[in-house]
């Protein structure tokens, strides 16, 4: 009995191992084919909206003590629309961390600041921030000190002010400040270590009621009808106002993000990726044997 016992969990380890021999990395083509919008939010001045881009990983991932939800999740990156820029294009809201991906959180109230989650998957720790609007060239980052519960990242940070916010960890919501950089003498160098540190956080045990309460807030504000949705779209995003919404266009061809300023106004295209590409064919090269026309020169 015991020698059956030993041969069953010995068993185990072999399939695991098989399991992960036969893990591989996805190919172009899966990863065009799968790409997906995730969230996406409008600025409170309606001058620029933010979204995910989602596409599976191009690696084999240890996901080790991650989270289900967190580990089955694609890669995502956060980017940036200028709704007033000729043609619009999709930045980076900030240059992403190598192997990292992130959850958008929402805008500070007088849209200066945006919090978000990140997973940095070379280590699997996970970490709250804030990007700061104030340079368009350098976006300013904060991170803080307490990991986000990794069970509940689909629940975005909640702003009590423009500088103050609340999320979850595992310990119960915590209170995140963010505040300005140490001012630097001008013949000093900056203090860089100091400058990186992470902000500390503190355990905030009112901060779930109040966090409810911001979003119980925004039940009331009504929206306008955002008119007829464009072919093969659906509405991701909108203002307050209902000014100015945000599409996700996907069909079996293409994925993309339209926005329209205006109920009445046409969509404009950020982008449409092809999901399938054509299948390539050779080049045709004229025949080099072919015969000179009558009355030309050859060559």
């Amino acid at each position: 009995m015991k020698r059956m016992m030993f041969a069953l969990l010995s068993v185990v380890p072999l399939i695991t191992n098989l399991a992960a021999a036969e893990a591989r990395a996805p190919t172009d083509e899966e990863i065009r084919a799968r790409q997906a919008i995730g969230r996406a939010i409008v600025s409170p001045d309606k001058q620029f909206f933010v979204y995910e881009w989602m596409r599976p990983y191009n690696w084999v991932r240890d996901t080790g003590p991650i989270p289900k939800a967190a580990a089955e999740r694609m890669q995502t990156w956060l980017y940036r629309v200028d709704i007033d820029r000729s043609p619009p294009n999709s930045e980076y809201v900030f240059f992403p961390g190598s192997g990292a991906s992130y959850w958008l959180g929402s805008f500070s109230p007088n849209g200066s600041k945006l919090n978000f989650y990140e997973l940095d998957n070379d280590t699997n720790m996970l970490k709250a921030g804030v990007v700061e609007f104030t340079d368009p060239v350098t976006p300013r980052l904060t991170w803080f000190d307490a990991a986000p519960d990794g069970n509940r990242l689909g629940q975005p940070p909640v702003w009590l002010s423009n500088d103050e916010f609340a999320y979850p960890t595992k310990n119960g919501m915590v209170r995140a400040k963010v505040v300005p950089p140490p001012k630097q003498d001008e013949n000093s160098p900056i203090n860089m270590v100091n400058y990186d540190k992470p902000a500390k956080t503190e355990p905030c045990a009112d901060c779930a009621k109040l966090a409810a309460q911001s979003k119980d807030a925004g039940k009331d504000e009504k929206k306008k009808l955002a008119g007829k949705l464009p072919e093969d779209s659906r509405l991701i995003a909108q203002s307050v106002d209902g000014d100015l919404s945000v599409y996700e266009r996907n069909n079996k061809k293409v994925i993309g993000v339209l926005f329209r300023k205006g109920v009445d106004s046409p969509e404009t295209v950020v982008f449409e990726n092809e999901k399938v590409l054509p299948p390539w064919s050779p080049p045709k090269w004229p025949d080099r044997d072919e015969k000179p026309a009558t009355g030309g020169a050859a060559h």
